[in-house]
């Protein structure tokens, strides 16, 4: 069975949903909040405008980080002995964040996370892809969602001060077994590798990626953010996407 990129979209900590979920995000944490925009954005760039996804749609969801900033202040109610929010501490679940995101969209499918500092979004792609392909489910969203702490951004430019602020923000792709119109990519090639690695080379994301002629070093939801603007905008019928870590390394190759 092939697989298809139908829409790409990405969020960053500029964008709002001018209102239409002010009601489902009232209470949403920052990586939901991410999560949900950036799907909000793929819903809007859907072949026909129909703003819907199909009954038995996934939702795999990788992040490196998780919800660090709701732990935290889980882990600050707790230490001050206050009485801990039932909202907050749910929140701070890391498959908290793919269950409401499922159900704020009506996804039917199922709604899976992935944890690992070794390109978690391209993991997720992993599985969306083994779940299209095994018949499990009709189309796929593929996510990878950073809020990043300021503690994690703080530690991070005191141990590398030339290293640029990880920017947070989620990626989003919707992923089909056939073309959702002329313009969907195809996945001709798609192989990860993982390694082991030095606990710091996973903390700052130390990766490089390449599409084509092009090099880029924007940490892990940089890179996905670039490879997303690409696959939009991109005017060539082919993307060769090589992404090389102490980590591992992914090779993702494109046509249309």
């Amino acid at each position: 069975m092939s697989v298809y990129i139908a829409a790409a979209a990405y969020a960053d900590v500029e964008m709002h949903d001018g209102g239409f979920l002010a009601r489902e995000l009232r209470r949403a944490d920052d990586f939901i909040r991410y999560g949900a925009l950036a799907i909000l954005a793929l819903q809007r760039r859907l072949p026909g405008k129909t703003g819907q996804f199909e009954d038995h749609c996934g939702l795999f969801l990788g992040t490196a980080h998780g919800p660090m900033t709701t732990t935290f202040r889980v882990l600050d109610q707790m230490l001050a002995e206050d009485p801990v929010s039932p909202t907050l501490f749910s929140q701070s679940l890391f498959n908290a964040a793919a269950g409401q995101l499922a159900q704020i969209f009506r996804l039917l499918g199922p709604a899976f996370t992935v944890t690992d500092f070794a390109f978690p979004f391209f993991q997720s792609l992993q599985q969306a892809c083994c779940a299209l392909e095994s018949g499990a489910v009709s189309t796929c969203l593929v996510l990878q969602v950073e809020s990043y702490s300021p503690l994690l951004v703080d530690a991070g430019s005191k141990d590398d001060p030339a290293a640029a602020p990880l920017p947070p923000g989620a990626c989003a792709l919707l992923l089909a077994g056939r073309p959702a119109s002329s313009k969907s990519w195809h996945i001709d090639k798609f192989r990860l590798n993982l390694q082991q690695a030095s606990p710091h080379t996973l903390l700052h994301e130390h990766e490089s990626m390449t599409i084509n002629d092009a090099t880029y070093h924007r940490g892990s939801l940089g890179n996905c953010r670039q490879l997303i603007d690409c696959i939009v905008s991109s005017k060539i019928s082919g993307l060769d996407v090589r992404l090389q870590a102490e980590y591992g390394e992914v090779e993702l190759r494109l046509s249309l």
